[in-house]
């Protein structure tokens, strides 16, 4: 960032804030920001509200987060709950959790494990990949996933979209489209799958 104006800040036990641009953030406890925030890091354990954009350089989240507005991250290590009102895109993404996301979620690279139900409208990438923590009652719902290769287990979407298409446990899907492979589970459950050339 070189805004010389930014700051490193660290907030803790319970507060609110107007946003704004920071270099290193942290939050121990509960913080509203009423505003959009930029920041190059924000650590995070507790709660962060940001009612607005929030974009950030490496973002690394224990606990619940929610923002009212898009969320654009470079890196990103989120284990809790997270809900996101516009898109969610970066270049790494590592979910561990549950998750809302009303519009895209996009990444380079992208793991979930899902701990409970998940939603996102649209998901894309380069790698995708799904999984569900053992004992947990968790399942992704999505109307479109598409990347270049795409591994799911307890994933419910009406179009999966891949050159490389794996489908394990768990899996609900309406149409399958791949270029190069696709495999399925026993389990996983596919209405129509199409080769594309």
């Amino acid at each position: 960032m070189a805004n010389h104006s930014a700051r490193n800040v660290r907030i803790t036990g319970t507060s609110e804030s107007s946003g704004g641009r920071f270099q290193r953030l942290t939050v121990l406890g509960d913080c509203t920001f009423h505003g959009a925030v930029e920041c190059k890091s924000l650590r995070g354990m507790g709660e962060v509200e940001v009612n607005g954009n929030l974009t950030v350089g490496g973002l690394r989240m224990m606990g619940n987060m929610e923002v009212h507005g898009n969320l654009e991250v470079t890196t990103a290590n989120v284990l809790g709950e997270m809900q996101v009102s516009g898109d969610c895109t970066g270049d790494v993404l590592t979910l561990r959790g549950a998750f809302n996301v009303d519009g895209l979620l996009s990444a380079d690279d992208l793991r979930v494990k899902l701990y409970g139900p998940s939603r996102v409208r649209d998901m894309g990438g380069a790698s995708l990949v799904v999984r569900k923590r053992y004992g947990k009652a968790a399942e992704l719902v999505a109307e479109v996933i598409e990347g270049d290769e795409v591994n799911l287990q307890f994933t419910t979407a009406e179009v999966v979209r891949g050159r490389r298409v794996v489908l394990g446990r768990g899996c609900r899907v309406k149409r399958v489209e791949y270029q190069d492979v696709f495999e399925q589970n026993s389990d996983a459950v596919v209405e129509e799958a199409v080769q594309l050339h």
